[in-house]
Formats: C-alpha cells, structure tokens, sequence
C-alpha cells in the first residue's frame, strides 16, 4: 500500500493536488448554489411561475396551472425558470375544444399528454414537433381528424384515441411506427385500416366497435409482436366466406386475449387450437353452431372454460356447449356478470379501475368502479 502511495506521489505534485481540491470545492458550491436557488423558487415563486405560463396560454384559462401535473421549470435552464412540464392531463373540461397555440414551443419536454372527456375538435400539427411524447391520451372527445405524423414522436408507445368520431388520419405513420407498442382507436363508427400495415412494436390494439375490415392479410408479418388483440364489432375479412383475415395463424406462439365477439362470424378457425398462449377469447353473439373438438380439448386442458365466452351462439343450445362459457354476462360489451368482480375479489381487494364496456346499471357500474359516467376515475 505505502509502495502505491509513493508512486502516485511521484507523478503528482502538491500543485496538482492542490488545482483538483480546489476545483472539487468549486463543483461542491455550484450544486449548493444551483440547489439553493430552485429550492427558493419551489417554495417562493410557484404561484408567480403559475400566473406567468397561465398569462402564455391565456386563450386556455388556468391551462398550466391546472394541467400541468408534473412542472420541470429548470429543465433547459438551471437558473431560469421556464413553463416546461413533463405530464399535462386535462380532464373533464368541456370547454376545452382545441389546444393553445405555443404548447409545443413552450412545453417541448412533454412526456404525457392526456386530454380526456373534454369537447377537443382539433390537434393542432404544432404537437408533432413534442418529440419526447411517451403517452399520449385523447380519448373522449370529439376528434374527427387526426392527420398527425406520429413517426416524429420517436418514443411514443401508448397512443390513445378511442370515443371519438375520427374518419379521417395519418395512416402511413399510424400504422408503420417502429415503436407503438399499444393504440386504442375503439368506438370511432367511421375509423377504417388501411390495407398494408407494420407496426413491429404493437403488442396490444384495440379496434372494438368500428363496423370497419380489417386488412385481407392480418397476421405476424404485420403485426409480429401482437399479443392482445380485440376486434369485436368489425367484420374480420372482406371475403365473407372466410372467418378470420388471412395469415393470421401464423400469430399462433403471440395471441393471448382475442376478442371476436360480434363479428358475423359462422365459425371459428380449426388452427385456434395451436394457440397454445390463448387464455382468453370473447367469441360472443355471432352465429358459431359448431367449434372443432381440438380446440374445445383445449379450453377444457387450459382451465379457460370461464374464459371461452360464446353466448348468443348457436353452439350453446347443442351439448357441446358444455366445454364452453354460454353463461349471459351482464351486457353484450362487459366480459363477465355483474356478480363476477365479487366473487373474483374479496371485498376491498378489488382493483379501481373503471372498464367502460361495463360502465353501465345492468353491470353495476363494472363492481362500482366507476362512477356512472363515461370515464375512467
């Protein structure tokens, strides 16, 4: 040890080791200086940072102060304070039709971005340029365009547009970004798809309740990662006389959940029963009399008999009904009865999370969950 001292000591002199404690002192009172001053800030001037950015988007009243739920005023300067913020959520405003000009200038460090339940009619093309947008949430509204080039949004993995009314978007960058791993675009009558897709990322899609067809090839050369996948309310291919789109089989080692129900369908497909990864599939109120055997050898193998769910199906009032669930849930959206979250939950285990497919009286408002409206609490 005394040996590596005096070598070091050999090729660093005192004035060497006086220079690096006198920088390490410097460093040491920047950071108090730098802390001391955004402390004073937090606790002094946080009703004066508010009034400043509510006076930048005064067309949007109290918009900063109330949406932005995450405030980063020092993140570009350290000792300047700005009206950056990393989460804005805006709810229940139904004022709100559009956003203020200058969000993006103002706010370009914008991680989430959720303007749910509002009367938004409009998105501003100013918003492709929040490059660092991770989630972004416009569910609710009333959007009948979303021409946006998302692809500018090079970390975006949830994109949220479900409830709306949209007919017209950008598809090219909707459906080819490298890394969106979930998109809800449920619940919009007019939405369509176009017919070549690939989003490598999209790991969850939700397309309920949009009487549109899919695309005649669906399957892992379009969407190699795609694990839950729910379709109810679409007709599945434009070929009537086939079931589900063509290649979708060779989605057989990624499907988990499948949502089918009420899509025309007279038949379910013999190679389902190679999904091996297959635990929950919503096949109810289409006209299916018969499911092959393979695939009901299945269900029973799995343990997804409660999960298998075919009301309103031919097939229930045969004696093969028997492997399946032809139990009525509470409405033709929710996926279980409204004694099930009960039963799944003891009393005050439950998770608080509102579905809103079983938001309503029949379902009890999906276990008391939600509150009667439309959203999410």
């Amino acid at each position: 040890m005394e040996t590596i001292q005096i070598t070091q000591n050999k090729f660093c002199s005192h004035s060497r080791k006086l220079f690096m404690f006198v920088l390490a002192i410097i460093h040491c009172i920047f950071f108090i200086i730098l802390f001391v001053t955004q402390l004073i800030h937090i606790v002094s001037y946080q009703s004066i940072l508010n009034e400043k950015c509510d006076l930048i988007f005064a067309s949007h009243k109290n918009f900063y102060s109330d949406g932005c739920k995450i405030q980063i005023p020092f993140c570009t300067q350290n000792f300047v304070s700005n009206c950056e913020c990393a989460a804005l959520w805006i709810e229940n405003n139904k004022s709100m039709t559009d956003l203020p000009v200058g969000i993006a200038t103002n706010m370009a460090h914008l991680k989430l971005l959720r303007v749910l339940n509002c009367n938004l009619t409009n998105v501003p093309q100013e918003i492709e340029e929040l490059t660092q947008l991770v989630h972004v949430d416009f569910a609710y509204n009333k959007l009948s365009s979303f021409n946006i080039d998302i692809l500018k949004w090079k970390y975006i993995l949830h994109l949220n547009l479900k409830f709306n009314n949209i007919s017209s978007y950008n598809e090219e960058a909707l459906w080819n970004h490298p890394g969106l791993a979930a998109l809800w675009v449920n619940s919009n009558p007019h939405f369509y798809m176009p017919e070549k897709i690939y989003s490598p990322s999209l790991f969850y899609l939700v397309i309920t309740n949009n009487s549109l067809t899919l695309p005649s090839s669906f399957g892992a050369e379009q969407v190699p990662q795609l694990n839950f996948f729910y379709a109810g309310g679409n007709q599945l291919n434009k070929d009537i006389t086939k079931t589900f789109p063509n290649n979708f089989e060779t989605l057989s080692n990624k499907i988990a959940h499948l949502d089918v129900a009420r899509c025309n369908l007279n038949a379910l497909p013999s190679y389902l029963s190679n999904f091996h990864n297959l635990f929950y599939i919503d096949a109810r109120n289409n006209s299916i009399s018969e499911v092959d055997k393979v695939f009901r050898d299945a269900i029973v193998s799995r343990k997804m008999e409660n999960r298998a769910l075919f009301s309103s199906n031919p097939i229930c009032s045969t004696s093969n009904g028997k492997d399946i669930n032809c139990a009525k849930m509470c409405s033709d959206y929710c996926n279980y009865k409204n004694w099930e979250d009960d039963e799944l939950y003891p009393h005050g285990t439950e998770p608080k999370y509102c579905d809103p497919r079983c938001n309503s009286k029949e379902c009890k408002w999906d276990g008391f969950d939600c509150d009667g409206s439309l959203i999410e609490p």
